[in-house]
């Protein structure tokens, strides 16, 4: 994953606009089902000295808008099938920091009509017939305005850059400490450093949980940080994910006793090998299931599983679910956000960084999997995702090699 930066360089301030008012010489995509108001449209843009493409229809344009990045669109309002407005529409629901600024020409003289258009997403409009004096305006102010936006992003790109090299060192820094802490907590667990009354042990084995959760969250600040700068590397090879359930499961067991929250394993039998990482999914699954105690209350119940995923043979689907709070539809698009944080975690519960599922998803995404979730108000929610079957060691290994290259 990247972090968005926007791989062009700085245009000049010296360039013009085809010898107009000062401007820059911009990526232009021209929009139009009709052949003749296509070229007339080329030509206009041509001798202005900007850079073509040309698109016959809505369709071709939403196409091209997504391949080629193009700084400017100039698109006609009334076309067959996408028009122009649901052509803005469309552009301006992108996830990118990309922007492309969107000129649309119309013969419609209502304003009415025009207001909706910078509605749907437009920056400007322009009438026809076309003055081409009133176009190269455009471009000169659309020219200006993509390049504030690429300095805008510049810019965000070196903070979030500067920010993630921060929380990389101070995350790294705090391990050593973690580990002599997690360290000698368990000599006492132990019993090494000699017998503990009970409310010793109580007290032992709180630190012991909450310096594992601690260690959990500077792991996760590691991982996200490298995610952000496209350094988030997985390695999977032919593997069982059932151990890894487990293991999971053990580990948090002390934290599930202490909430009175009741966890059950359910695995289906003969489930096929998976191309997994065994650490990066462990960190899923801790995420997973230290989510799902965090929003249960005493009493409740978590279920974690693997089964082979119906809609794709070649895939397995692992699932934890729970009877806690729920959420909202509104809230379950956004759970997989960076520092997305729900309202409403069960009594006694802490706020997280708000990572945890964010990183879950580029976890099992760099797997080649899927992660979803299903949830109700009141009722619970469900967090699954998938995993590819290894069909067999000597196709594992290649499309191990293959994920290495990629």
């Amino acid at each position: 994953m990247t972090t968005g930066k926007v791989n062009r360089a700085p245009r000049g301030a010296d360039e013009s606009c085809g010898g107009t008012n000062p401007g820059e010489h911009v990526k232009i995509l021209l929009a139009d089902d009709d052949l003749v108001s296509r070229f007339v449209l080329q030509r206009a843009v041509e001798q202005l000295g900007h850079e073509c493409l040309l698109a016959a229809d809505g369709e071709q344009a939403w196409q091209l808008v997504r391949d080629c990045e193009p700084d400017v669109l100039v698109s006609d309002w009334m076309m067959p099938g996408t028009d122009g407005p649901e052509l803005c529409r469309r552009i301006r629901a992108l996830r990118t920091p990309h922007y492309t600024y969107i000129v649309l020409l119309t013969s419609l003289s209502e304003r009415a009509d025009q207001l909706a258009g910078m509605k749907a997403g437009a920056d400007d409009y322009l009438t026809k017939p076309l003055d081409p004096f009133a176009l190269a305006a455009a471009l000169v102010a659309a020219s200006r305005v993509t390049s504030l936006h690429v300095e805008l992003e510049r810019f965000r790109s070196e903070q979030l850059d500067a920010r993630e090299q921060v929380l990389s060192h101070v995350s790294h820094e705090l391990r050593t400490p973690l580990a002599v802490i997690h360290g000698f907590v368990s000599l006492l667990r132990d019993g090494i450093g000699g017998p503990l009354t009970a409310p010793q042990s109580e007290f032992v084995d709180t630190v012991f949980r909450n310096t594992n959760l601690l260690r959990r969250m500077v792991d996760d600040l590691i991982a996200t940080g490298q995610a952000q700068v496209g350094k988030l590397w997985v390695d999977p090879a032919p593997g069982a994910v059932g151990p890894l359930i487990t293991g999971v499961v053990s580990g948090l067991a002390a934290a599930a006793a202490a909430k009175s929250v009741t966890v059950e394993v359910e695995l289906c039998r003969n489930l096929p090998p998976v191309l997994v990482d065994d650490q990066r999914i462990e960190q899923v699954l801790t995420n997973l299931l230290g989510n799902a105690l965090k929003f249960t209350p005493a009493g409740g119940r978590v279920v974690i599983g693997a089964r082979p995923d119906d809609r794709h043979p070649d895939a397995v689907m692992v699932s934890v679910a729970d009877t806690g709070v729920g959420m909202a539809e509104a809230e379950s698009m956004q759970v997989f956000n960076r520092l997305y944080q729900g309202d409403h975690s069960a009594e006694g519960s802490r706020k997280g960084l708000g990572l945890g599922l964010y990183l879950c998803q580029q976890l099992v995404s760099a797997h080649g999997g899927e992660i979803w979730v299903d949830s109700e108000v009141g009722k619970g929610s469900s967090f699954s995702f998938t995993l590819p079957v290894a069909c067999s060691v000597e196709t594992a290994e290649q499309e191990r090699t293959a994920w290495r290259a990629s």
